[in-house]
Formats: C-alpha cells, sequence, structure tokens
C-alpha cells in the first residue's frame, strides 16, 4: 500500500512517499519511506520507468502493524501494537530512526481502536473499554487527555475529518439506534456534538427504552 504525505500541517504539498508491505491477514506491516523533495525534477521523475526510487527503512520487521497518524517534516506519528497488544501512538523522527517514544501508552485495559488528527494538533481517539466505544480528544505533542465526549453505549465507526479541519464526523449505533452521523466542533473550549443525519425506524420511539451495561 502507498501513502503520499504532505511535508507539514496546513500544506498540499506532497514531501513523502510511504510504502506499506503486509503478508498475509496478520496485523502487521513493514514501512518503508522516499522524500519527493530530493527528486531533482520532482515529481515528474516518478513518470520515469527507468528511474526506480530508492527507499528508505523504517520498519523491516514484520513483528508489528504500524498506521500513519500525522506528519510534521520529519516527525511522524503512528497508531501501533508493537509491544502493545491493545495498540497505542508512537512517534519517530527519521533524523533518528532507531529512537521511538510512546505519546499515549497502551493503555492497562481498554483497546486503542482508532486515532484520527483534527483542529491541527489534536488527536480524536476512541477506545473500546468494557465492550462500550470511549471517545476522547487528546493533544498531539503529548498525548495528555483534553476531553471525553459524551456517548450512549453501542458501536462508534467511520470517524473521519481532516488534520486541518475543526471539526469530524463519526457514526455510532447500538440496540435502540439504527445509525446516527455526529459532527463534533473542536472549536470551542468543550467540543460540541450535534447529529448530522439519522436514520429512523416507523413507529419506533427509542426514547420509550433505555440500554443498561451490566458487567460479570
Amino acid at each position: 500500500m502507498i501513502h503520499w504525505v504532505s511535508s507539514t500541517m496546513g500544506f498540499c504539498l506532497l514531501q513523502y512517499l510511504l510504502v506499506y508491505i503486509y503478508e498475509g491477514c496478520d496485523p502487521v506491516n513493514q514501512l518503508f519511506y522516499y522524500d519527493l523533495s530530493s527528486l531533482a525534477t520532482g515529481m515528474l521523475n516518478l513518470t520515469c520507468v527507468n528511474c526506480p526510487l530508492k527507499l528508505e527503512k523504517l520498519v523491516t520487521v514484520m513483528d508489528a502493524e504500524y498506521n500513519l497518524v500525522a506528519n510534521d517534516r520529519t516527525i511522524f506519528t503512528f497508531h501501533t501494537n508493537k509491544n502493545a497488544p491493545r495498540y497505542k501512538v508512537v512517534r519517530v523522527d527519521l533524523n533518528n530512526p532507531d529512537v521511538w517514544s510512546d505519546v499515549i501508552p497502551e493503555s492497562e485495559s481498554d483497546v486503542l481502536q482508532t486515532v484520527h488528527c483534527a483542529n491541527e494538533n489534536q488527536l480524536v481517539v476512541c477506545y473500546l473499554r468494557d465492550v462500550k466505544y470511549v471517545l476522547q480528544v487528546r493533544d498531539l505533542e503529548s498525548g495528555v487527555l483534553l476531553h471525553s465526549l459524551p456517548t450512549d453505549i453501542g458501536s462508534i465507526y467511520n470517524i473521519s475529518g481532516e488534520r486541518k479541519d475543526k471539526q469530524f464526523f463519526f457514526s455510532y449505533t447500538s440496540f435502540l439506534t439504527p445509525a446516527i452521523v455526529y459532527r463534533c466542533d473542536l472549536e470551542p473550549s468543550i467540543p460540541s456534538i450535534e447529529v448530522f443525519r439519522e436514520s429512523s425506524v416507523k413507529y419506533f420511539d427509542r426514547t420509550m427504552f433505555e440500554t443498561q451495561q451490566v458487567c460479570f
């Protein structure tokens, strides 16, 4: 799989080419990159079949999964299960590729399902906690928890948005809710969540029922 990466937040110029190599269906991959700014004629060189790109190695051992979260020049942030079966967020500088640091360490109990970057320097993270999805907003640089977003018992999926956007969207479904798409605005001091699209079932009023979670 090939991934194009912009040089820094707020710009659309492509600087890095990331190449993911998978084998089978296991959550593991290798990771290589190429600095496109080193091309003498820029992106035009990519059309030359006799001009192979010399990829730089970042991850060569296929023992964990790495998914890009954000990139600032040579600094890359990844969502990974490297020595963390419940996943965590790590960071590496291409100028010092042997040193990886934890941004959000692995939780002792919760599974870090997805991580997205939004509002320039914030992370939208989704945990699975006691069979319930938990949505949080954290700082990209430090990983510090900024907000816990209110969600009912149910499943959160299809989180979408771009780093430059001050809002993101996510889908929610539960035992009583067919499907709702919410919009979350991160610009206020306290993020606001509102219904963007909602599915309805004729003659069914979900407010007449409630879902309770009981753990054994």
